[in-house]
């Protein structure tokens, strides 16, 4: 039997790769998707004071349904603009036989357009999914702290 030893990798090469990753991110679109989140979660606590302030549940209920509803929207809207969970765009060879050239290409052409649509409903699905995960957390971990 050999022994095989584990290569580790270098701070060099951890930093290198960590520096690539960070190049490659988009962030302006980060940028959008914070702002977006910071003014979700702004008017989603502002609502969630006024119902706790005036001891009103129905405030609170209205609040938080909403907020699972328009995420739920969302959430479909994606799906459904994205053409399912996957990022793949698939070749000519891979669509249909029976399908045309034309076809084919208006098909890849059409995903590509949708897919755009799908990205930019992640501005306002993402944001709106950290609320209510950032509520949960406070819910769970803080309550007792009120």
């Amino acid at each position: 039997m050999s022994k095989r030893k584990k290569k580790n990798p270098t701070k060099e090469k951890v930093e290198s790769i960590t520096r690539s990753a960070f190049a490659k991110l988009d962030k302006k679109l980060l940028l959008k998707v914070f702002i977006n989140f910071i003014l979700v979660f702004s008017v989603y606590r502002i609502l969630v004071n006024l119902g706790e302030r005036y001891e009103n549940p129905l405030i609170l209920e209205i609040t938080v349904y909403s907020y699972i509803v328009i995420t739920g929207i969302l959430s479909i809207l994606f799906i459904i603009w994205n053409r399912g969970l996957s990022n793949d765009v698939p070749t000519k060879e891979q669509l249909n036989d029976e399908m045309t050239d034309e076809e084919k290409e208006k098909f890849i052409t059409d995903l590509i357009t949708s897919r755009k649509k799908a990205k930019k409903v992640l501005l306002y699905l993402i944001p709106f999914i950290f609320t209510l995960l950032l509520d949960a957390i406070v819910l769970v971990f803080f309550s007792s702290l009120a």
